[in-house]
């Protein structure tokens, strides 16, 4: 009778068990079937990103670190996770610090002011935040043949300005960070 109890356990924890299937990035959405996968670096893409990246003209800076979590989940609860790279900021003019984010949130629920996604082999999505003027813009963060990685940000596709009664009043103030910067890597 314990042996037939064991098999049973065994075998409704095993067909209750599903495999999590694994991709690599840049896998099309089309081409991932499953509801329980994992899109891993597998290639170690997101190395030549990671780190710390910093632009100076005179006595102006902007300062980005980035950093890659591993399988994070892509919602609360979610069946499909993915690496992914948030980072900080801090941006200076003048000698006067105007933003800085002094946390990198691992996962997405915590709304990260720093968002980076892969596209190809050398270019990243980018979506930074502003802690000043509480809007964001997204853009390319590509790495260049000299090793250096330009940032263009514009305002995101479909910002019409519709609001919904829930939404907060909005503020006037304009996007204060960088918008076409030539970053170096920090050693």
């Amino acid at each position: 009778m314990k042996n037939i109890v064991l098999v049973l356990i065994t075998l409704i924890t095993f067909y209750s068990c599903k495999a999590q299937t694994i991709y690599p990035l840049g896998t099309p959405r089309e081409q991932i079937t499953e509801n329980n996968f994992y899109i891993k670096d597998i290639e170690n893409i997101h190395d030549q990103v990671v780190g710390v990246w910093r632009w100076e003209s005179g006595n102006s800076s902007f300062e980005i670190t980035l950093q890659e979590f591993e399988q994070s989940p892509g919602f609360e609860g979610s069946t499909f996770f993915k690496d992914v790279i948030h980072g900080k900021y801090k941006y200076i003019e003048d000698g006067n610090i105007i933003a800085e984010v002094i946390e990198i949130p691992n996962l997405i629920q915590n709304r990260p002011k720093v968002y980076v996604g892969y596209e190809s082999e050398n270019t990243f999505f980018i979506q930074i935040s502003d802690i000043i003027s509480e809007k964001y813009k997204q853009g390319t963060f590509i790495i260049n043949d000299d090793g250096t990685a330009t940032i263009s940000l514009q305002d995101p596709i479909g910002t019409s300005g519709i609001r919904t009664p829930n939404d907060p009043p909005p503020n006037n103030l304009e996007f204060q960070l960088p918008t076409n910067i030539t970053l170096t890597k920090e050693e």
